[in-house]
């Protein structure tokens, strides 16, 4: 749920920046861009924002699991649950009744290089999506217009 929820933040993002440099796109155009390179040029932008993305993330997740790694949980067990009996005890408010767990979290390469392969592949076909759009759009058009 979490990778459809990035994947149309990405799209998003991606569509709405396209679309806002429709004009500049029209001047490149007109002034003699062939389509092959305005498609080079988005796709080459959206890379380098997919990666810095993508290692902002990367570092954003390190420091929170270097936060979380030493972590412990309590949690109060009731008394008959609990493995040392109160009344076996000769002292029963000696007998505690928390037990601690620490959080497991680590850092799961598979799961990095996942995430990596899902935002490129998104990325891609939307700036393919997005560069076919670009590429039936006229200068005249573009530039009449806004």
């Amino acid at each position: 749920m979490t990778s459809i929820g990035a994947a149309l933040i990405v799209i998003k993002n991606m569509s709405q920046s396209i679309l806002e440099r429709r004009k500049e796109f029209g001047i490149m155009k007109a002034v003699g861009f062939a389509s092959r390179d305005l498609r080079n040029e988005v796709i080459a932008e959206t890379s380098v924002q997919l990666f810095l993305g993508y290692v902002a993330g990367l570092v954003l997740s390190a420091v929170a699991i270097f936060a979380l790694a030493g972590t412990t949980i309590a949690v109060s067990i009731p008394w008959d649950l609990n493995p040392y009996p109160h009344f076996l005890a000769s002292d029963p408010q000696s007998i505690s009744t928390m037990q601690t767990y620490p959080l497991p979290i680590s850092f799961q390469y598979p799961y990095a290089i996942a995430a990596f392969l899902l935002v490129a592949a998104i990325g891609m076909v939307t700036v393919l999506i997005l560069a076919r759009y670009l590429n039936k759009t006229k200068a005249v058009e573009v530039l009449r217009y806004e």
